[in-house]
């Protein structure tokens, strides 16, 4: 999950691009939603999806991610917004 300064310019580790590369487009989505601030029921009614099916994505991403748990999603999402 690392992003490196180069000259005041963000670029995406290989490492990170390599974890991002494992999300599905539907995954990225609800992660950037994420990253936006928006709970679990604000994305299943914007994506037309129930609150479990919400909760699941969730879970998925950071599964895929290896992070620790759900709780840690906002702070990747944030960290990694501009790449979604």
């Amino acid at each position: 999950m690392s992003l490196l300064k180069n000259y005041g310019v963000e670029v995406m580790a290989e490492s990170t691009r390599n974890e991002l590369s494992r999300l599905s487009d539907r995954e990225r989505e609800v992660l950037r939603m994420v990253a936006n601030g928006h709970t679990a029921n604000e994305i299943a009614d914007q994506l037309g999806i129930s609150y479990r099916t919400a909760v699941n994505h969730k879970a998925r991403i950071a599964q895929k991610l290896e992070l620790k748990s759900c709780r840690q999603l906002p702070r990747y999402g944030i960290s990694v917004k501009n790449y979604l």
